[in-house]
């Protein structure tokens, strides 16, 4: 059994000896200066250490000849993957999973093996075994489990490592392949123990989807993004005791439409605009154009499965006009948002031609009917001037202005 025991020669000397599965332990390899924190509890007649450090290949006896001992890694997964003890379990010390499941990997019994790249991390999390935040771990199992600490850690490790590549493998959907939905079903071999699925956003991360998979060897996972960008899949498996893992990438589907024409954020030519999108294979299309964001107030309608729509009387005061496109899958909408600048009127002088000499001091300006609300016509002396006329045309398409200088001054009309 697992323990520290003494035998006491006199109040102030105690002999300690380690003993690992009723078998004695060399005190010359691994107490001399190494046994640290030893505390005598007197209600079990036992001394308790939160660490006993042993180096490399002390490590690799104990494992070889104490098939059960518990090894723990607590580095980074980057680092753990690049080569550790086969067999271990990788619970990292500094991202905080040590310190938050500890208790799922540590055993009642037997022997713990903490191991890091240079033995300081272990150390670490040694001592918290050993403090209340890890649960008095090692205090509470003085009697039955020995917590071994490797010192010089995997720096020191000159033995065969394992890396994380599994032996199995998404079949489906082909790995590289572009998703045909925002729904997926992923298929993988069967014979783990275990699976764990990650969906992520980015490389080694799994902010879409993270779930314990047990011994099933497929998952549909739903609401998947839905424009083309890159999904990164993590397929974990648990082989003789150990997480290992293979990695995939596929390219989400690309069900809403994008607007090709008018480029988004330009001005529009016209108060009546066709706007075209790309067929992106949705079921159906709908288009809105507002005033304000996520509005409707100018134009709402179904487009079936056209590609396309011409909109007429819109505005021509060259406002922001907010266009959304809906696309539908599996009676699910979703769209894309776009602004554009409305159409501005201007009117032009038809008549008299401009630069030209006028016959008479009263003379009629005509112009051609751009669609404007509202004419305003000013004639001055000065260019900007209106000190002649200044007058609301309404919505008419000509003036006539009286009282107009005799002396061949140059008039500026606005």
């Amino acid at each position: 059994m697992p323990g520290v025991s003494s035998a006491s020669a006199d109040d102030s000397t105690k002999e300690v000896e380690v003993y690992f599965d009723d078998t004695q332990i060399s005190i010359e390899e691994i107490v001399s200066g190494l046994l640290e924190s030893a505390q005598y509890s007197d209600t079990q007649n036992y001394y308790w250490t939160k660490r006993v450090n042993i180096t490399a290949e002390q490590a690799k006896n104990l494992i070889d000849s104490k098939p059960g001992t518990v090894v723990v890694d607590v580095r980074e997964e980057d680092e753990y993957c690049g080569g550790h003890i086969s067999g271990s379990a990788m619970f990292p010390w500094n991202s905080g999973v040590f310190q938050t499941e500890y208790n799922t990997i540590l055993p009642s019994s037997g022997g713990v093996l903490l191991a890091c790249r240079s033995g300081n991390r272990s150390v670490e999390a040694s001592d918290f075994l050993g403090s209340s935040s890890g649960g008095n771990y090692t205090k509470n199992h003085m009697s039955s489990v020995v917590v071994y600490n490797m010192v010089g850690g995997m720096n020191d490790w000159t033995y065969d490592t394992d890396t994380c590549s599994s032996n199995y493998n998404i079949t489906s959907p082909a790995p590289g392949s572009t998703l045909s939905s925002t729904s997926a079903t992923f298929s993988w071999d069967s014979g783990a123990e275990k699976y764990w699925l990650w969906i992520g956003t980015s490389a080694e991360s799994h902010d879409l989807y993270s779930a314990n998979q047990g011994t099933n060897t497929s998952r549909t996972v739903s609401d998947l993004p839905f424009s083309g960008e890159t999904l990164y899949v993590r397929l974990w498996s648990v082989e003789n005791g150990e997480w290992l893992y293979n990695d995939y990438t596929y390219t989400a589907c690309s069900i809403v439409a994008g607007m090709l024409s008018p480029t988004s954020g330009s001005t529009l030519d016209s108060t009546t605009q066709t706007f075209t999108w790309n067929n992106s294979g949705a079921s159906q299309y709908w288009l809105w154009i507002g005033t304000s964001a996520g509005k409707h107030d100018l134009y709402s309608d179904g487009q079936g499965t056209n590609t396309s729509a011409t909109i007429s009387d819109l505005p021509n005061n060259g406002i922001t006009l907010y266009v959304r496109l809906w696309s539908v899958d599996n009676a699910e909408w979703f769209y894309n948002d776009y602004t554009f600048t409305a159409f501005v009127s201007i009117s032009s002088m038809q008549s008299p031609v401009s630069g030209s000499t006028l016959d008479s001091t009263t003379q009629t300006f005509t112009w051609d009917n751009s669609g404007a609300s509202q004419y305003w016509l000013w004639v001055g002396t000065s260019a900007e001037g209106h000190d002649i006329y200044s007058g609301d045309q309404g919505t008419g398409t000509s003036g006539t202005v009286s009282d107009l200088p005799s002396s061949g001054e140059t008039l500026y009309v606005r």
